[in-house]
């Protein structure tokens, strides 16, 4: 059976004595769109964790996924703070550990959303902080109320080549979408694959790593959407071979 580390999403909430306590999140359509695909999710921990730690962790997981959340540090990425969405520091470092220790290893990785923000800082690219306040004009509504998990808002165009391409052999599908941010440079060997009509990035692959990501939110609308369906029993069952 596929064994799958799924990321969560940390927090620091205020508790009945009024002292702020670490909060760890694991939301269940995240492992719920592992677990109908006949997988097993298994929750990253939030403690510190050393590579001979993630060795013994990774004799047992066949790849990671990591979902969305809060808007990355822009320092991380040598930018002031220039708009307001919400940061969280620790989350940002947990998660860069995760990955280093991945791309070091060739530990396959697929990304959704806020994880196209790290990879790509990671491998030195930078963000756009505010898709509608950078001074572009943006046609397409990308930042749809996440009351709306399963509504679709815009057409995405696949590159040519692409693994979308291949995987759907069409060159456009319409997608959801819920984030206000976007990749501006991109990171060392990182291609697009897919790109919205008002050109934001809509999801890359590496060149030489097993690494690939999308923008959309597949797993909110798999049991309804077939192009999300698609791409997860792709990922789980097709492009990641088990270990």
């Amino acid at each position: 059976m596929k064994k799958i580390i799924i990321s969560t999403h940390h927090e620091d909430v205020a508790n009945s004595y009024n002292n702020l306590l670490p909060n760890l999140e694991v939301r269940d359509y995240n492992m719920y769109a592992i677990h109908k695909n006949n997988a097993l999710p298994l929750i990253y921990p939030s403690i510190p964790m050393n590579d001979e730690m993630l060795k013994e962790l990774f004799k047992w997981v066949s790849w990671v996924i990591i979902y969305g959340g809060y808007d990355v540090d822009p320092l991380l990425y040598g930018q002031d703070k220039n708009q307001q969405g919400q940061t969280y520091h620790k989350r940002d470092k947990h998660e860069l550990r995760l990955i280093d220790y991945c791309f070091r290893n060739n530990v396959p990785l697929f990304g959704i959303c806020r994880w196209y923000q790290l990879i790509n800082i990671y491998l030195g690219g930078t963000l756009i902080q505010d898709i509608n306040t950078n001074g572009s004009q943006r046609s397409l509504e990308h930042s749809t109320d996440i009351k709306n998990r399963k509504e679709l808002s815009h057409k995405v165009n696949f590159v040519s080549g692409s693994w979308l391409h291949s995987l759907f052999n069409t060159k456009t599908i319409i997608t959801n979408s819920f984030h206000h941010q976007a990749i501006d440079l991109m990171g060392k060997d990182l291609t697009i694959a897919a790109k919205s009509e008002d050109w934001i990035v809509e999801a890359f692959q590496h060149d030489n790593k097993p690494i690939l990501w999308v923008q959309r939110h597949p797993e909110f609308n798999y049991e309804v959407n077939k192009e999300s369906k698609t791409i997860l029993d792709y990922i789980i069952w097709s492009y990641f071979t088990e270990v």
